[in-house]
């Protein structure tokens, strides 16, 4: 469906254009009068729960957890990555370790795939996981081996980046074609500090070599590269030794944002980009790469613990068909969608305010958001036509009545405070033409799931399931204890 869907997009050409530098907030009208001349599908799905567990069950079962953190699909099949960050009862053997769920058909129940039981022998987290998360996944289809030679036939990996409470750095990975799974150390147990994790994925021919390359972006090791090879357990063979850098990202700062992680890749006009925080990468395909920092982003004013862009994605030029853009999410408050062009000297604009955009059309104040968590999605819409990017969020919006509301303590003004997280399950639609519009899961399901944060959407890769079936997963602790608060729903149109 996303080659298809790119097709599409290019193939839309000026019909649906009506002016490059529709930004801001100020698109509401246009948004409205473009939802009621093109019903939207995808705003009106039909939502059921898919995990075998009740929300918020006090609980322990084969499968739980407090977040779904990605969904991919390899081989017909459907996957989720759960994680256990923030769970009541982490300390509890009974709990288990961060997984891997498959679902194998529109009809089946999910089963673990894998699960990593591994626990801290020593330290201040003793006997506790050693894996708190799933941190994501991706699915990568190889054609050539690492040599470059042709292989019989196309080869799918499955990659799982982990979150960690030990040192190290940790991949696992299976072949679609094998159930077992294998780990790849790219740092040692030995190195830096516990919290380390792989938080994005990507594939890449290298436009030197010829060679089709896998990424690994993390925290706070870098980007490292690997190639098919058979003989490797887990199908691939990892540099252990991170790309350079033309100018190093700036490191975390105790206490202050993390300008580290690796958040996002996208494949531009034959070109490699990755977001570290407030900047945007372009990898250099030579004998010894690099990555030369082409944009930066100064945000007037950012939330403490943001991780900058993420979600970067190239999607058609409506003015130039034959050409592209980079969009991506700036975690922050006001939440900000931004176009970035490279035909253009990287030129950067807002292409939408989130907050604003959405205080708009729900006439109530919308603050800090993150959008697109791992990656936008494209999905067509089944009436029209239209190629649409999905990107779920996470918003906080203290005088709305469909809230989650968490009890921080603000050490400045030495009293609790309250966070009123959003938990109407709302996602953020793009148009071709860069205007937008939003969907609602909360709208359409009566029981008491909370839907705070739509981390993951993915259309269905499950033939038997109607045409524009999505799939979505979500909640997002945000530092404060919680159980079994994990949700995936599926969206039929």
């Amino acid at each position: 469906m996303f080659s298809s869907v790119f097709a599409m997009w290019a193939s839309v050409g000026f019909s649906l254009f009506l002016a490059g530098s529709v930004l801001h907030a100020d698109c509401r009208t246009l948004v409205e009068v473009i939802s009621a001349q093109m019903p939207v599908a995808t705003k009106n799905l039909n939502w059921t729960s898919s995990l075998p567990f009740r929300p918020m069950s006090p609980g322990i079962g084969e499968i739980g957890g407090t977040e779904i953190r990605s969904l991919i699909g390899m081989g017909g099949k459907l996957y989720a990555g759960v994680g256990y960050w923030m769970d009541l009862s982490k300390a509890d053997p009974d709990l288990p370790g961060a997984q891997v769920l498959r679902l194998d058909s529109n009809l089946s129940q999910w089963k673990v795939d894998l699960e990593l039981n591994d626990r801290l022998q020593d330290g201040p987290n003793a006997g506790l996981r050693k894996y708190l998360a799933i941190s994501t996944l991706e699915t990568v289809t190889f054609t050539s081996d690492v040599s470059g030679i042709k292989l019989p036939k196309p080869i799918s990996v499955l990659l799982v980046g982990v979150w960690t409470r030990a040192g190290g750095l940790d991949i696992f990975s299976r072949t679609e074609n094998s159930s077992k799974w294998s780990r790849t150390s790219l740092v040692p147990d030995s190195m830096a500090q516990p919290g380390n994790q792989v938080r994005s994925f990507t594939m890449h021919k290298d436009q030197l070599s010829g060679v089709e390359t896998v990424f690994a972006g993390s925290s706070p090791f870098g980007i490292f590269s690997g190639r098919y090879d058979p003989s490797e357990p887990g199908g691939i063979r990892w540099d252990l030794s991170p790309e350079k850098w033309e100018i190093d990202p700036p490191h975390k700062l105790p206490g202050k944002v993390q300008k580290d992680r690796v958040m996002s890749f996208a494949e531009n006009n034959g070109k490699l980009y990755a977001t570290v925080y407030n900047s945007l990468y372009e990898r250099q395909d030579r004998l010894n790469p690099v990555w030369k920092k082409v944009y930066e982003y100064f945000p007037k004013k950012n939330y403490d613990g943001s991780s900058g862009l993420r979600g970067l994605t190239s999607v058609p030029d409506p003015v130039n068909p034959k050409k592209s853009i980079l969009i991506a999410s700036h975690e922050g408050n006001p939440l900000l969608i931004l176009r970035i062009d490279p035909n253009d000297k990287f030129r950067g604009t807002i292409e939408l305010n989130a907050s604003s955009f959405l205080s708009g059309l729900w006439g109530t104040p919308v603050g800090y958001g993150i959008a697109a968590y791992n990656k936008m999605v494209p999905y067509q819409d089944i009436r029209t036509g239209e190629p649409l990017l999905l990107m779920g969020i996470e918003v906080i919006t203290p005088k709305a009545p469909n809230v989650y509301n968490v009890k921080r303590w603000n050490k400045t003004l030495k009293k609790f405070e309250y966070e009123n997280w959003n938990a109407g399950g709302f996602f953020l639609i793009r148009h071709y033409d860069g205007t937008y519009d939003f969907g609602n899961i909360a709208k359409y399901v009566t029981n008491a799931q909370i839907f705070e944060s739509v981390r993951t959407m993915i259309p269905s890769p499950f033939p038997d399931d109607p045409p524009g079936t999505l799939f979505s997963g979500g909640f997002d602790a945000n530092h404060f204890p919680t159980h079994n608060s994990a949700w995936v729903y599926k969206g039929i149109p």
